[in-house]
């Protein structure tokens, strides 16, 4: 009874039309807020997955520009056996077979020589040499790796990279 004496007067209709304003105005609010998070989370692993490509990629220039600087003889390049990573020294200046810092995070780098290993798992080849890095950003569970194929001596012609799935 009071509450239809209350919509029949001027005061009570706009307390109604203040109680629906309101109510859509808080719906909008919440709406925009949380299209504002997806947003902000969207942005943030986008930009942890670049930050991961670039520390990945950084890792296969350090591998090529070691390959061409050492001469890169087959000795150099190992199957990653656990024999022989127990025996790879990781005090050494090279940075294969071993976690290297980088900004943010960390690179483990790999070599193999095509030819002494034979035909590779992930490639249809026999030569060449293949630069395998993983790359590891601190606080993040995730990692990216990626894989350089190139000539031998005298040419470290770049064939192709490319992500492994």
């Amino acid at each position: 009874m009071m509450c239809k004496r209350l919509l029949n007067n001027s005061q009570g209709s706009i307390l109604l039309l203040t109680a629906i304003l309101i109510f859509f105005l808080s719906t909008l609010l919440c709406l925009a807020t949380d299209s504002y998070n997806i947003g902000t989370k969207s942005v943030k692993a986008f930009e942890e997955a670049t930050q991961l490509f670039y520390l990945a990629e950084a890792g296969l220039a350090h591998g090529y520009a070691y390959c061409q600087a050492e001469g890169c003889a087959g000795e150099l390049f190992f199957e990653t056996s656990e024999e022989h990573l127990e025996s790879f020294d990781s005090s050494s200046a090279s940075p294969l077979y071993k976690w290297t810092s980088y900004g943010k995070g960390r690179y483990y780098l790999e070599v193999f020589d095509l030819k002494e290993i034979g035909l590779h798992p992930l490639l249809n080849r026999d030569s060449g040499i293949l630069i395998v890095v993983t790359a590891y950003l601190d606080n993040i569970p995730s990692q990216k790796q990626l894989c350089l194929l190139i000539e031998a001596a005298p040419g470290w012609k770049k064939i192709a990279w490319w992500e492994p799935e």
